[in-house]
């Protein structure tokens, strides 16, 4: 879990530069970074991390994002699972490199090299990494997005929109008024940041004014918005590590004091980006609050007289996904939706795009704006002027670090005659999709009239061909429903096939809320656990031991081969070897739902339509698939898979001085605390503690206090995440609480009583549960090996998915 860095002698003066180098990267001043580990790498060329980071460096510099990629190949070459963040005596790269490889491939156009480089991080990846697997699994993705756009890309013309001629500097986040009359951005200066007005008279642009005094900003700041007239300025300012929108109005020709915006807009929890639609009648904004979709959602409230807002409305799933949606802004007429975001069809990083308003007031499935607008980099913002044209910040040519702003204009495409429609669906509960019970209708919305009818394959897949228009789409199911999306194609769109995913929500479901996990697969004739399905079930632990109510029913699937009474005991093994991987985390027995179903339900086909075997169709079938159920409908289950560094969390950190079980002795603990100036805080586990030392805002923070930790002899110390240190000490409590039990058969789980005739002449113990079922158990057992004894004579009488559970010895 936590490790041990390497111990190397470092030449003089290495750890004073690193220690600052590492404050500034930390700090995301990627610009002050760079030249103190080139100073390093000159004093030691062969050293790994001095590789990664500098790779880190580059990759977040404009113009010189290539350079990144020799410096993470060579990192790549020199990966440790025991990698250390922050020691100066560290001499190895971390499995990030290969991530951040993969990145610098992609923006530098080598798809190929970048699909292998994520790949290979993925196949790397530590089980219970469920975060950056979903995110690089969307990498992978967008490699393949961005291979078919750049087959097609939009006839485009960039202009330069000079503000400040002649100096070098980086320009974003160019606001306009509503009446296109007034003009704010954000320039980075050499020592802060700044934001500047311009007003425009006769046609032409004036003399930008650094109003940065006359609004008392400092720090992270920038610009999100103007009111329709230019007299209400909206930025957004980092208050100490919470993400906050700020509001400034004109008065006598003169910005004043920018005060924090009253209302629901801004919350505990990250707010990024505000903006005003054009008619000032509505405010969208992003955040991160409790209850959104993903990562930071876009939200939108309707302006009330006074600067108040009404109570903030959710956009939803067809707009926000997973990861992190930003810098919403509407055109002129309010129809349109320009937005960045990490995910849909992105074709790496942030893309732009945009969503048409249906005349019922909804919004039509965002549309990727396409290459080179979009490209594998970072597209975070894009102010329109109309559907052709806009205003964006880029860098100014391949070499500079500076990026200037230009405005885009979009030629008309050829009109398209027809679209490919490339679609899936899956069910939230994760049951076998019957495509005979769920049928794709798709409706024009312009005449009104069912345009086609599609039974989906058994997998969800279904295509059709579409001429550009809107296009209402919806499933009819007897047992399962969606909220219809909306399609907009138009004329011009410039791909080939337009990509679609419909979820399908159960009618009724009186379990409680379902959870959709993917299903578990399994090789031929095994039980055995892959990697990929430990990842799964890493899922489902974070789940049921952040959400005590939960239960879960796993039921075990094999394909055709071999005889029905074999393949109904190899179901139940691969149904009870899922159950046995998450108690062995600690949760308890009584919490699962067992069933093996042998060949019963498959999934694909197990044979070709000539009789002939089907081994890709056989594989999807030797499964297990899990559905978990909420009796608590009171409670609010967030599950989102968002990598940590995706998430703009208030998060504080601490020095864990060694791993658990390594007791510092009491004069080692007595020279840190003195050393630091700070008291240890210890978290008793059992006979072993965790023993910590400092709260720090930030990692940059933390290096200092770290460098001087590692320098008193305690080579395991490691910056950890306070939340996460919080999550390893529950985790290790419940392991060793399931650690105290005795052992008992449980024979069935039902929804009604049984008679006691059922069970053939043995007895056994019937228990209600909180979730109303009722579960039999036979025997109590000192060891699990004394249980497994009795398992098959209860298996043999009739009761197959039986398995063995551990009892709390106090019950």
């Amino acid at each position: 879990m936590l490790s041990m860095p390497r111990l190397a002698a470092q030449p003089a003066g290495f750890k004073e530069i690193f220690t600052d180098a590492e404050y500034y990267l930390l700090m995301d001043d990627y610009q002050e970074a760079l030249p103190l580990y080139q100073k390093l790498y000159k004093l030691d060329s062969t050293n790994s991390n001095i590789h990664y980071r500098l790779g880190q460096c580059y990759l977040n510099i404009s113009g010189k994002k290539q350079m990144a990629i020799p410096f993470l190949e060579m990192a790549a070459q020199s990966i440790s699972p025991k990698y250390v963040e922050g020691s100066y005596r560290e001499t190895k790269a971390p499995l990030n490199a290969l991530f951040y490889l993969g990145q610098a491939y992609m923006i530098n156009m080598e798809l190929s090299k970048a699909l292998n480089a994520f790949t290979q991080f993925r196949e790397n990846l530590n089980v219970g990494d469920i975060y950056n697997l979903d995110y690089v699994n969307q990498q992978i993705k967008a490699c393949q997005t961005a291979a078919s756009f750049l087959e097609k890309p939009l006839n485009i013309k960039k202009e330069r929109f000079v503000l400040l001629p002649g100096r070098n500097v980086s320009i974003s986040y160019p606001v306009f008024s509503g009446d296109r009359q007034s003009l704010v951005f954000t320039v980075k200066e050499k020592f802060y940041t700044a934001l500047y007005h311009s007003v425009k008279t006769n046609g032409e642009w004036g003399t930008p004014s650094n109003i940065t005094l006359d609004l008392g900003v400092e720090g992270e700041v920038y610009s999100t918005s103007l009111n329709h007239d230019g007299t209400k300025l909206l930025i957004f300012i980092n208050d100490m590590g919470s993400g906050n929108i700020y509001i400034s109005t004109l008065e006598g020709g003169k910005w004043q004091l920018a005060k924090k915006f009253q209302g629901d807009i801004n919350s505990r929890d990250w707010e990024t980006f505000a903006s005003y639609s054009a008619d000032d009648k509505y405010i969208l904004f992003t955040s991160n609050r409790k209850g959104g979709v993903g990562g930071l959602d876009i939200y939108i409230s309707e302006l009330l007289p006074g600067d108040k807002v009404s109570p903030p409305s959710n956009l939803g799933e067809i707009i926000n996904t997973p990861y992190n949606e930003e810098s919403p802004i509407l055109s002129p007429d309010g129809n349109t939706l320009y937005f960045a975001s990490q995910g849909h069809n992105s074709m790496g990083g942030y893309d732009i795009f945009y969503s048409k308003r249906i005349p019922n007031g909804q919004w039509s499935n965002p549309v990727n704006i396409g290459y080179p607008i979009n490209t594998p980099d970072d597209e975070y913002f894009y102010f329109p002027f109309d559907s052709s044209t806009a205003v964006m910040p880029l860098a100014s040519n391949g070499e500079s670090p500076y990026n200037e702003l230009y405005q885009i204009s979009i030629n008309p495409a050829p009109p398209v005659r027809y679209v490919g429609l490339d679609g899936s669906i899956y069910l939230t509960d994760n049951s076998d999709i019957q495509s005979a019970d769920v049928k794709i209708i798709i409706t024009s919305d312009s005449i009104l009239n069912i345009r086609d009818t599609i039974v989906p394959s058994k997998i969800g897949k279904f295509t059709c061909t579409l001429t550009p228009g809107t296009y209402r789409v919806e499933a009819a199911s007897n047992f399962y429903s969606m909220e219809p999306v909306h399609l907009y194609i138009p004329r011009n769109f410039n791909q080939e096939v337009y990509p679609l995913e419909l979820k399908l929500q159960p009618k009724m479901v009186a379990e409680g809320a379902v959870i959709k996990l993917q299903n578990i697969l399994f090789d031929f004739d095994s039980y055995a656990l892959t990697r990929e399905a430990k990842f799964e079930l890493e899922k489902v632990f974070n789940l049921m031991a952040e959400n005590p109510s939960l239960y879960i029913e796993v039921t075990g699937h094999t394909d055709s081969k071999g005889s029905p009474i074999y393949n109904l005991k190899l179901s139940a093994k691969r149904a009870s070897a899922v159950v046995d991987y998450l108690v062995a985390k600690g949760i308890d027995e009584r919490r699962f739902i067992v069933r093996g179903l042998g060949s019963l339900e498959n999934l694909a086909t197990n044979t070709n339509p000539d009789g002939s075997d089907n081994p890709a169709g056989r594989q999807f079938n030797r499964r297990a698939s899990i559905r978990i159920f909420n009796p608590d409908k009171k409670i609010s289950i967030e599950y989102v898979d968002v990598p940590e560094h995706l998430k703009p969390i208030n998060s504080r950190y601490t020095i864990l001085l060694a791993q658990p079980g390594v007791k510092p002795t009491e004069k080692q603990i007595s020279e840190v605390e003195k050393a630091l100036d700070m008291n240890t805080q210890v978290y008793a586990v059992g006979s072993y503690s965790f023993i910590c030392i400092g709260s720090f805002s930030s990692k940059s923070d933390a290096i200092e206090s770290f460098g001087k930790v590692v320098d008193l002899n305690f080579p395991q110390a490691v910056i950890i995440n306070e939340n996460e240190l919080q999550r390893i000490v529950r985790s290790s409590q419940k392991q060793l609480i399931t650690k105290r039990t005795i052992y008992t058969i449980l024979v069935v789980t039902c929804e009604k009583p049984l008679n006691q005739d059922s069970f053939k002449g043995f007895p056994v113990t019937e228990e209600k549960g909180e979730d109303g079922l009722y579960r039999y158990y036979f025997g109590i057992f000192d060891t699990r090996d004394s249980a497994k004894k009795n398992l098959d004579t209860v298996n043999s009488l009739g009761f197959p998915n039986a398995i063995i559970v551990k009892l709390e010895k106090n019950r």
